[in-house]
């Protein structure tokens, strides 16, 4: 018997439920579900909208999730007009496309800043594999920070599942990189990032706001040993030629650890 049954549902009473599995997690007002079930085609398109959202000093407005889902195949798109941290603009025009099947998933992921000197376009894909999931970003994908281009290594891989995490991750721009690296000491999962001449200024956005203009050269390490239970920060760097508000400071070193 071929029919389409149609859902709607609106879910108003929910912080008690939420607050049992994400005690941080806040829907003040409703959650608005609408779904056809297609017996015929076997497939399955459903809606979700939620009107406001908090995460701890996090907020978002107008969440909307379309999926749409036929012989095991997923279409998906997501988006929020702006994710607010501390009453300001921390991220706006997030969009969240994605295609394939459970085993394969291709997606791309967009967003900017309030300024929108700042951005990313990424376009990648995750497939599981030997019960890992595994996520590889096309070269094609783009990360713009402060008017800047960041392009990524072709050979960046990240592998999960829920015991296991592994990084091999670099991105570049013109003589600067950043590297991220995971890897495993006495069963503990330490993350690596190491930073090559950095420009200090394509990263002074949030600073001038404050009236700073902070320039100079960043090198060196930040570890962050056990990240996934019990973090423990520590960084080796070093900025050199070091200027505030057009005044030459110097050169200056960091060598520090903080138990979180």
């Amino acid at each position: 018997y071929k029919q389409v049954v149609r859902i709607d549902a609106e879910i108003t009473d929910n912080t008690a439920l939420i607050s049992l599995f994400v005690p941080k997690l806040k829907i003040p007002n409703k959650i608005l579900i609408s779904a056809n079930l297609n017996t015929e085609s076997e497939s399955l398109l459903a809606s979700v909208s939620i009107p406001k959202i908090k995460f701890d000093n996090l907020k978002a407005n107008d969440f909307v999730s379309n999926v749409y889902v036929k012989n095991g195949e997923i279409d998906m798109f997501l988006s929020m007009p702006e994710i607010i941290l501390n009453d300001s603009v921390l991220v706006k025009d997030i969009s969240i496309l994605a295609k394939g099947t459970k085993d394969d998933l291709g997606f791309t992921i967009n967003a900017s800043d309030r300024t929108e000197k700042s951005g990313l376009n990424l376009l990648g894909n995750i497939d599981y594999v030997g019960n890992l999931y595994n996520l590889k970003l096309d070269t094609n994908s783009t990360i713009f920070i402060n008017n800047s281009f960041w392009n990524l290594a072709k050979e960046n891989l990240i592998s999960f599942n829920n015991k296991y995490f592994d990084a091999d991750f670099k991105v570049f721009h013109d003589k600067s990189e950043v590297n991220f690296k995971v890897n495993k000491l006495n069963g503990e999962n330490n993350l690596l990032v190491n930073l090559k001449d950095i420009d200090v200024d394509d990263f002074n956005e949030f600073l001038l706001n404050k009236g700073i203009n902070l320039q100079g050269k960043l090198n060196g390490e930040v570890k962050i040993d056990n990240f996934d239970k019990e973090p423990a920060i520590s960084g080796d760097l070093s900025v050199l030629n070091i200027l505030v508000n057009d005044y030459l400071i110097g050169d200056f070193k960091i060598d520090s650890r903080v138990d979180l």
